[in-house]
């Protein structure tokens, strides 16, 4: 079973969840140098922890108290605070100056130390505050055993973050050189003894994988099922996995820098796979969201299945559930014989044990997530990644990733100035057509057509689209599913009908009577069925006839006879 899956809120879990925050807060501290001129970015890396302190525990007070918005208020809130969590990306370029602080001779009476232990006391007072939010969290979470394979690589994840925690505590106290190359190389092995940059990369794929084929199945989509949808579980995971995803992007780093490798290069890489972490993570919280309903559903159906005393105490006990799980929503139940009719308009029905109706009504109906929020938080976390400030480059690339099956343009893009190179655009691929994108004069411009044998009965011009102003909705341009050419149906079919159809050619222009008719080559070839001879394409309507002696007919005739003879 996985580590995480049983009790991952339970004392013992909640500690080893803030002793991972209080990790990745440590690390961000690396923008100290060896000159007090630098203390400045100490704070700035100190600052910049605080606020993803700040932020988790923003997390922790939406599942706690449950506040009276709305369901797009309630998921925007919490997919914000997701986007702000790419602040912390630009703390993988300061890890270089964190390791030059720890190698280095420093007196523990200088000033940088009293100013961390300073900055250290703060952070632990949240942390402790956190610790007394989490303690009281509890899930009913049951798991397959083929959740054992992300146990595994959190452990090694965790077990290389212990070594590198220990690195980090011993070394700046080492008295010489040798000592603390010793402490680094320990930490070294471990990481390469237990094959840590893989298990990094194995829960990269884990959240971010989306192809129906995969045999690994998405660990997002696994909290929704098990959970039955719950939104507050969700997150309570999904910031865990953050955490737990910073990390070890992190020991990726340190390593590569310990070891004198492209350590710039693996922040980079660090910094497209945080940001494609927190967009499946965004993603993920919308469809669980958005999907509340089916899941309202089936949570109904389940206390309807237990034993109940009335229609009345049924109706209270699913109303109670579904205000703690939804509880954005106000809800109405019904419940009454399934003997009487009643109508309650648009509401969610069923039957319970075969004699009870039941009606779950919401005051918001509708779906939680339209398309022009979706694009909003899209773009959040596009404005999140954009501001940051990275020492590892000047111009730093990010890889855009739209939601479902829709494509990005562009699909990378460089931040310069705050700005980026263009504006990001999510666009659903042409049904037998292509979509070309492009920048011009700050704006993107799209446009849609059909390919060559392919077209639109009802849109037979082109679709265009632009957008000038962040945030750029979606881009669906119409189907062209209306056949003008024989080449683009099957071998057997040709182009047929004023809609455009692709049938098989005998159907389209069947063969005369008494015939045989085979499709080929977007064409039909008749011929006629023996005995039957004529033209097949008029159909076959003579036999060929032969005289025979009387003894050779059929049966006892005596006489001469017509005998139908086929050659």
């Amino acid at each position: 079973m996985l580590v995480w899956s049983v009790c991952l809120l339970c004392d013992t879990q909640a500690l080893t969840f803030l002793t991972i925050l209080y990790l990745v807060v440590y690390s961000c501290f690396g923008t100290a140098g060896l000159k007090v001129s630098q203390v400045s970015r100490v704070e700035k890396g100190m600052t910049l922890s605080k606020e993803f302190l700040q932020r988790v525990n923003d997390l922790a007070e939406f599942v706690f108290k449950k506040k009276e918005d709305t369901a797009r208020d309630s998921l925007l809130k919490v997919l914000k605070v997701f986007s702000s969590l790419g602040k912390v990306a630009a703390s993988f370029g300061f890890i270089g100056a964190l390791i030059s602080f720890i190698l280095a001779f420093i007196p523990q009476s200088n000033p940088m130390f009293e100013f961390m232990k300073e900055q250290f006391a703060e952070i632990n007072r949240k942390l402790d505050s956190l610790s007394l939010q989490i303690s009281t969290l509890q899930t009913e979470m049951e798991w397959t055993n083929y959740a054992s394979s992300y146990g595994k690589d959190e452990n090694v994840i965790k077990n290389s973050w212990a070594k590198l925690t220990e690195f980090i505590k011993t070394a700046p106290v080492a008295s010489t050189q040798e000592q603390k190359t010793r402490l680094a190389e320990r930490f070294t092995t471990f990481y390469e003894n237990t094959g840590t940059e893989n298990s990094v990369a194995n829960f990269y794929r884990y959240i971010t994988e989306n192809n129906p084929v995969s045999l690994n199945k998405n660990l997002l989509q696994l909290i929704i099922e098990k959970s039955n949808g719950d939104f507050n579980v969700l997150v309570q995971y999904t910031t865990y996995f953050t955490t737990l995803m910073v990390s070890g992007l992190k020991l990726n780093v340190f390593y590569y820098k310990l070891k004198g490798y492209d350590a710039a290069a693996k922040a980079e890489e660090a910094v497209i796979q945080l940001s494609n972490t927190l967009s499946a993570i965004q993603d993920a919280l919308i469809e669980c969201a958005d999907g509340f309903e089916t899941w309202a559903h089936k949570d109904a159906l389940k206390l309807s299945n237990q034993r109940f005393s009335s229609t009345k105490n049924l109706a209270t006990d699913i109303k109670k559930h579904l205000e703690r799980k939804f509880h954005w929503f106000k809800w109405i139940v019904i419940a009454h014989s399934n003997k009487d009719e009643f109508t309650f308009g648009q509401s969610i029905n069923f039957e319970a044990q075969e004699k009870t109706s039941v009606h779950l009504i919401h005051q918001d109906k509708g779906s939680a997530v339209d398309q022009n929020t979706k694009a909003n938080i899209q773009s959040s976390l596009q404005k999140e990644m954009a501001g940051l400030r990275f020492t590892i480059t000047a111009q730093q690339q990010v890889k855009i990733k739209c939601a479902g099956l829709y494509k990005p343009f562009p699909e990378t893009v460089v931040c310069s100035g705050g700005k980026w190179s263009a504006l990001p655009v999510c666009y659903a691929e042409q049904v037998n057509g292509r979509v070309e994108c492009k920048s011009e004069d700050g704006a993107t411009v799209c446009r849609a057509s059909c390919s060559t044998g392919w077209g639109s009965t009802t849109h037979p011009e082109p679709a265009e689209y632009k957008c000038s102003q962040p945030p750029c909705p979606s881009f669906i341009p119409h189907k062209c599913n209306n056949c003008t050419q024989n080449s683009v149906c099957e071998f057997n079919e040709v182009c047929s009908g004023v809609l455009g159809t692709c049938r098989d050619a005998c159907l389209v222009n069947p063969c005369g009577v008494n015939t045989e008719c085979h499709s080929y080559y977007h064409n039909r070839i008749c011929n006629c069925v023996s005995p039957w001879k004529g033209d097949p394409y008029q159909g076959c309507k003579s036999q060929d006839l032969k005289w025979v002696r009387p003894e050779e007919a059929p049966g006892s005739k005596k006489t001469l006879l017509l005998h139908i003879y086929s050659y």
